[in-house]
């Protein structure tokens, strides 16, 4: 039925109202979304020998610091048994010595390089290569502490360490973001859907729109989904890895209809889509609606309402709980 407003009670809720008129509004599809980083400024460190973490002297990188490129997060402590210490020690001089061995003959025949055929001086480059690549990787397997540095410039978002705590090999420490990148995931079950897209947004739990721009479409179907990626455009304070959000897409294509806010739609006790329109100075009536949101701020009315008549914008879900 119809609800009886007086005028004090309206400037008390701050009731405010718009004038209908058709419009023409591009059709739009909404998708699950999920906030998630940037590929590109997204890192994560984490151990290639297994060892004791230390606290450098500013401390441990804890969630939530502001840290640069190669700003050194954690120091690690090698362990190496007296054993294995040796025979890794003595390898390395085998290998030294083998690389001086080579470079003298590389010497020897770049003296007299018309007496010495073209391929006995590449293989000889060549293992002299391999053998200065196999020293570098046998080479930080001795040192005792390793530095624990940022792959890249960001935020912490993840620390899973405390000083004197014994990690494993590949474990993940940290993990930085850099909270000015994010992109959104959203899942379609239709890959149509971005075949006439025009624009997309991402609405937040707190109403929060976000300009998105259309990045790829997946081939690998996730949960009989394909997987669609888009670049936040224009990031806010609030935002966080793994948030759910609302994405809106428009399409090129067009329908007609009543563009309101979206705070004009309200909810009937029936869980129907309502509007509140004001049929006289203090009397307004529910009209069940049926609407496609516009880019999270709006929304197109398609039917359920006629033109030329007042709609509630503001304080419709007031008017919904004196009802």
């Amino acid at each position: 039925g119809s609800l009886f407003v007086p005028k004090a009670t309206q400037h008390l809720l701050s009731v405010r109202t718009v004038m209908t008129a058709e419009s023409r509004a591009p059709r739009t599809v909404q998708l699950v979304g999920t906030l998630i980083a940037d590929p590109n400024s997204f890192g994560r460190v984490q151990t290639g020998h297994a060892g004791r973490v230390e606290a450098p002297e500013r401390g441990l990188a804890f969630v939530g610091k502001r840290v640069e490129k190669d700003d050194v997060l954690a120091f690690l402590e090698h362990h190496i048994e007296a054993y294995n210490k040796g025979n890794l020690q003595g390898e390395i001089a085998e290998l030294e010595a083998r690389i001086a061995l080579q470079e003298a003959k590389l010497a020897h025949y770049l003296k007299a390089p018309l007496a010495v055929p073209p391929i006995k001086i590449d293989e000889a480059k060549g293992e002299i290569h391999a053998l200065r690549q196999k020293r570098k990787e046998l080479l930080p397997t001795l040192v005792e502490r390793e530095e624990i540095r940022a792959p890249i410039g960001g935020v912490v978002s993840v620390s899973n360490v405390v000083a004197g705590q014994v990690v494993d090999a590949r474990e993940v420490l940290f993990e930085i973001v850099d909270p000015a990148r994010y992109w959104v995931e959203a899942i379609a079950h239709d890959a149509g859907v971005v075949t006439n897209l025009s624009a997309a947004f991402a609405v937040t739990n707190s109403g929060d729109t976000l300009p998105l721009e259309f990045a790829g479409l997946g081939l690998s179907l996730k949960q009989q989904a394909a997987p669609l990626t888009f670049r936040v455009a224009q990031t806010s304070s609030n935002l966080s890895i793994g948030k759910p959000v609302t994405v809106i897409l428009q399409s090129s294509v067009e329908l007609s209809g009543i563009v309101l806010p979206a705070a004009s739609v309200v909810r009937a006790p029936s869980g129907l889509a309502m509007v509140w329109v004001k049929t006289e100075p203090e009397r307004f009536e529910p009209h069940t609606v049926r609407y496609e949101a516009l880019d999270g701020q709006r929304v197109v009315v398609t039917a359920g309402l006629k033109i030329d008549v007042r709609v509630v914008t503001d304080g419709a879900t007031l008017l919904n709980q004196i009802r």
